[in-house]
Formats: structure tokens, sequence, C-alpha cells
């Protein structure tokens, strides 16, 4: 999450984490494995997030081994609309609601307008709060998983129930 909130302002570039990773495998810096194996699992060709709750997401996602969905995705149907999260395969949209971008009335009523033009394409949405996926990982996971139509290979780590 740190990596993505200093991606997302700006802090840092990939061709300043390439140079810093070069420097310090020169000189043996301690962290530059654990910085490299970070930079490596998010991957340059992933779309940036807009916030901290995507970021959560894709975290979830990768750690339970569920397929990631194309992030940021821009649709035009009635109205120009950015998706958070797109599977596109599968028809299905998973948008995320954190208080900061979704708690005003207008935003509100936006996310419905955009739920129904989805709709009308023959899209599902699928939406999480903060909550569920910061307190209830399984539950995004179980979600997401039955709504891709996989059946779970895995058992979710009941120690993740709290």
């Amino acid at each position: 999450m740190a990596l993505d909130a200093a991606l997302r302002m700006e802090i840092v570039s990939f061709a300043d984490l390439a140079h810093i990773l070069e420097i310090g495998s020169k000189y043996r810096i301690a962290g530059t494995a654990c910085l490299r194996a970070l930079v490596s699992e998010r991957g340059e060709e992933e779309a940036m997030s807009e916030s901290e709750l995507e970021s959560s997401v894709i975290r979830v996602l990768r750690k339970a081994c569920v397929s990631l969905p194309e992030r940021q995705v821009t649709v035009e149907w009635e109205d120009c609309h950015r998706l958070d999260f797109c599977y596109q395969a599968h028809n299905l949209i998973i948008e995320v609601d954190g208080r900061k971008w979704h708690a005003s009335r207008e935003r509100f009523n936006g996310d419905r307008r955009r739920d129904n033009a989805a709709f009308l394409e023959g899209k599902r949405v699928i939406r999480f709060t903060w909550t569920d996926v910061v307190r209830d990982e399984p539950y995004v996971v179980r979600t997401v998983t039955k709504a891709l139509g996989i059946q779970e290979l895995f058992q979710v780590d009941r120690s993740m129930d709290t």
C-alpha cells in the first residue's frame, strides 16, 4: 500500500525505483531485496489505483490467488464512466466505496446511475465498502470468486474472520 501511495502521489516513479534498486544492489543496501520483491509483485504495467482502498482490493485478491481485474477502465455508455475494476470477459464490474469519494449525495446518486448504465450494457456490478475490504477479506474473496463462476479451490483461513 505504501508503494502504491508513493506512486499515486508522485513521490517516486518506476524510473526512480529502478535507479534505487540498481544502487541498492551495487552497494548491498539493506532492504533492497524487499523493495525489489514489492516492485516485481506490483508490476509497472498495472494501472495506478486512485485510493488506498483500491490498492487493498488488489492485495486481497492477489493474496487469495484470484486473477486480477483490469483497473481504472474507462467506458462510454450514456456518459463517460471510470470503473474501479473490471473483468471484461465475465461482464463483471467491481466498485469500492470509501467515505472520502462516495459520501456525498451527489456521488451516491452518480454511482447508482453508473450501476444502471452498466446493467443496461449487460454488466453486473458488485460493490464493496472499506469495512468489507479491510475487515472481511474472506467475504470479498468469496463474492468475487462466485461472481466469476470460480469454485473455491482453497479453504479460506478462518482466522481472517474477525
